[in-house]
């Protein structure tokens, strides 16, 4: 008999090994599980003792691939699992003691080794409890306590189990902290990898201190690390974009100072010079490849040349021009003479030749000057109380902003009292003269300003933007009052407002009013809107659960007016009512709405609104991942003092992650539920000039939901979207969607539609009662159509598994590895390899398919 059996002791290193022993009874203790092999029947009995540990039962399940692996020459044919004290007659029948001796040997362990049993038992289910957690050195010192306690009672089989126990667990602590090393470099590695790409991407956009800045803290990180490798690249990297920062500020320094020389020449129509220093320009933006500046320098380059042509054939016009306005002013043709330098004056303009325009302008002022001089010289011989009329004259003209022609009369009445020698008048005239200057000043100033405010507040009125037109009403109106116009009575000078600045006042206040009553009636609208969605939010609660931070929509319709005649067949019914999904299906979107209202400390505003798309994230694993960017640049000179950012992200969206300036948020902005989606409100002060704001969102799409049915003569529409929840494997979610009736009659005509996201395989865990009646793939995701039909007060529950694609195709590569395997170990008549590789097939699959 004895050359029949072999057997077996189960150790923690999962390991098969036969003890020498004097009796085999010693083996069968209580914390022992034994295997015999029957070699005749080609059988392995698997027995386990009463207090054997959890983690020496999870090797049973492994035992025919140990046993495969370890011992080749068995052949084995059967597995029998016996329990302590459930042992059948034929198992004594091969062994060397009875069925009497091994329940007297039991009861004597669990009698009088009872109470230290008792606590090395408890110690064992801690030390389990350690090794589930991953506690290792924890669960080694409770195997030490149980290695006393064994000596204690003389238990050499427990001793050696517990050592065992301890070389297994401290194995697997030292492969644990061997696999976090490792995974920490392989991550490390990548960074590195991730860091050196983006480099070539600043580099590309000119980013070149960013670039280096990024290099360095990878740097510092590397120097923790075994990687020389990638520490010598990561420096040879920074080296390069050191140097091409260097040539690339060296161009644009060049580039900058010409653009100023450019600018001056313009300034003062040196066309020669502009024409020379444009040329360097554009040899110096194509060697760093800046485009627009080329296409800006060429245009102006081509519009230089032309006025250089055009300017050669004017030049000797205008000198023909200039010989018959001098002889017009000899013969005191003072009309003539003007209206031909009044002709130089558009040629010069022609030209740009600013100086020649200024000195004829200077020539017509002093006709006008010695024209009007010598009327007056004749009206103050015929009447001095002219004068008076004069300064009227000039105040009319002041109030009409005709401040030259005033001058000139002013220059004129000056030039004849001095040679009249009209002392009294000269000083009340040069009075007269500096109030009409300092007047044409300030007038000009503010016209400028109101000119400018009124096309903003034109600009923003179309664009709807009413914060900003506001603003700019109220600052327009309060330049306005600050206008002061004069009247002429008698010898006094009193101060009155025009028609033209009431009319302006009286323009600009009725707009301002029509703006905030716009303002407050849109801000109503939306906040009535939002009231209603809430509100139906609490009805739709009766037949779906609300996600955070989702608001569902609720549509209701008459039959009639929707459907007309509807079907008593149910069958026909629910295809009726199933075409509605063609017109009122969820909407899946890809993009976010962002609004920005800036405020300036110096009282400019931009108020802007734009559509922002969603990105995917990058590789065919992060297909999955979607990210938006969001912000603001400060656009003014001086700070912003105050910004309200709002972004608005669809509700078939889950966000992750946010990141504010590159750091994660953690507490979240103002939040608040609407139709579209959730609005998420930044307020952010005081940004310097030209500073940026970014927020990254992280995104995860959601599952999308239509539920239609018919209730009270209403055909009603819910539309909404669900989170996916990890169920603690890589790439695997769960969704569950519970659909129950809550109103108290029953539903007729439920037809439910859900839209899986895409790059994710589905697995329908229930309902199992129906199936549904039509999946179709889209653009935007896979879409699932149930008929329920009738649904009374009840709560039917649709679960969905969704495996990310990346992950399976990872699977399905290793479980076609495996199956080359094992055709290969049958092909070698290797049936235990090849039945070891197939369990391992089915051991990954079910691990996906709990």
């Amino acid at each position: 008999m004895e050359g029949n059996i072999r057997i077996f002791k189960v150790n923690y290193s999962e390991e098969l090994f036969e003890p020498e022993v004097k009796k085999t009874l010693d083996l069968f203790t209580l914390n022992n599980i034994i295997c015999v092999y029957v070699r005749q029947k080609k059988r392995m009995y698997i027995w386990i003792g009463k207090s054997a540990s959890q983690s020496l039962k999870n090797v049973i399940p492994k035992i025919r691939s140990i046993a495969s692996g370890e011992h080749e020459d068995m052949v084995i044919l059967r597995y029998i699992t016996i329990e302590s004290g459930s042992e059948p007659s034929e198992f004594f029948d091969m062994i060397d003691f009875s069925k009497k001796e091994l329940e007297e040997y039991v009861n004597y362990q669990e009698t009088k080794l009872a109470p230290v049993i008792s606590e090395i038992n408890d110690l064992r289910e801690n030390a389990e409890v350690k090794i589930k957690s991953e506690e290792f050195d924890a669960a080694i010192v409770v195997a030490k306590d149980i290695i006393k306690l064994a000596k204690e009672i003389d238990d050499i089989a427990l001793e050696k189990d517990q050592e065992e126990f301890i070389q297994a667990v401290t194995a697997k602590s030292e492969a644990k902290k061997l696999q976090i090393r490792i995974e920490e470099d392989n991550k490390a590695i990548e960074k590195i990898e991730k860091i050196l790409e983006e480099s070539s991407e600043l580099e590309k956009l000119s980013k070149f201190e960013e670039a280096v800045l990024s290099i360095e803290g990878i740097l510092e990180s590397t120097q923790k690390r075994d990687l020389p490798k990638y520490k010598e690249k990561l420096e040879v990297r920074k080296k390069e974009l050191l140097e091409a920062g260097e040539k690339y500020i060296k161009i644009n320094k060049e580039i900058s100072n010409l653009e100023e020389k450019i600018g001056e020449t313009q300034e003062k129509k040196n066309l020669n010079d502009t024409l020379e220093y444009c040329e360097k320009l554009i040899q110096l933006a194509e060697s760093i490849d800046k485009k627009e500046l080329m296409e800006k320098y060429s245009t102006l380059l081509e519009e230089v040349r032309e006025k250089l042509k055009a300017k050669a054939l004017i030049i000797s016009e205008i000198g023909n021009l200039r010989e018959q306005a001098k002889n017009k002013l000899i013969s005191e043709e003072y009309d003539d003479a003007i209206e031909v330098s009044k002709d130089i004056v558009k040629l010069a303009k022609e030209i740009d030749d600013i100086a020649l325009e200024k000195d004829q302008e200077e020539f017509i002022k002093d006709v006008i000057a010695k024209s009007e001089a010598k009327k007056l010289q004749i009206r103050i011989e015929e009447d001095s109380k002219l004068l008076n009329k004069i300064l009227e004259k000039s105040l009319e003209l002041q109030n009409q902003s005709k401040f030259e022609e005033a001058v000139l009369i002013i220059k004129g009445i000056l030039e004849s009292t001095q040679k009249h020698d009209l002392p009294n008048f000269k000083e009340r005239i040069e009075e007269r003269k500096k109030e009409l200057l300092d007047a044409e000043e300030n007038f000009i100033k503010i016209k400028k300003e109101i000119s400018n405010l009124e096309e903003k507040i034109s600009e923003n009125q179309e664009k709807q933007h009413l914060n900003a037109a506001i603003k700019y009403c109220e600052k327009l109106i309060q330049l306005a009052r600050n206008i002061k116009l004069l009247r002429f009575n008698g010898l006094s000078i009193t101060f009155h407002e025009s028609k033209d600045k009431k009319d302006l006042i009286e323009k600009y206040s009725t707009l301002l009013k029509g703006f905030r009553e716009e303002l407050e009636a849109k801000i109503q609208s939306e906040n009535e809107e939002k009231e209603k969605i809430l509100s139906k939010g609490k009805e739709i609660q009766n037949v779906i659960k609300m996600e955070e931070d989702t608001m569902p929509i609720l549509e209701e319709f008459s039959v009639s007016e929707l459907l007309g005649d509807l079907s008593s067949d149910m069958n026909d019914m629910l295809e009726q009512i199933g075409s509605l999904l063609s017109v009122h299906r969820v909407e899946v979107k890809r993009e976010i709405k962002n609004k920005v209202l800036l405020t300036s400390a110096s009282g400019e505003v931009i108020e802007e609104e734009k559509i922002i798309e969603v990105q995917e994230s990058g590789g065919p694993e992060d297909l999955l991942q979607c990210n938006v960017q969001s912000g603001l640049e400060n656009p003014f000179d001086d700070a912003i003092e105050e910004a309200i950012l709002t972004d608005l992200i669809p509700y078939n969206f889950e966000i992750t992650n946010i990141e504010l300036n590159g750091k994660v948020v953690e507490e979240l902005p103002d939040k608040s539920l609407s139709k579209e989606g959730l609005e998420l409100t930044w307020k952010i002060q005081n940004i310097p000039p030209k500073e940026k704001v970014e927020i990254k969102y992280d995104l995860r799409r959601k599952i999308s939901r239509t539920l239609i049915f018919i209730l009270e003569g209403q055909v009603k529409i819910i539309k909404t979207h669900f989170n996916l929840s990890n169920i603690g494997l890589e790439g695997i979610y769960d969704a569950k969607l519970p659909l129950t009736n809550n109103y108290g009659l029953t539903l007729d005509g439920v037809v439910v539609e859900d839209i899986i996201p895409l790059y994710y395989l589905h697995f329908i865990k229930a309902p199992t009662k129906i199936s549904p009646v039509e999946v179709s793939s889209s653009k935007i995701g896979e879409f699932i159509k149930w008929n329920v039909g009738s649904l009374s007060a009840e709560t039917m529950n649709y679960h969905y598994r969704l495996l990310e694609l990346y992950r399976l195709e990872e699977i399905k590569i290793s479980i076609t590895n495996l199956s080359k395997k094992g055709i290969n170990s049958v092909n070698k008549k290797n049936l235990t390899e090849a039945l070891k590789n197939y369990d391992e097939i089915i051991s990954q699959l079910e691990e996906y398919n709990q």
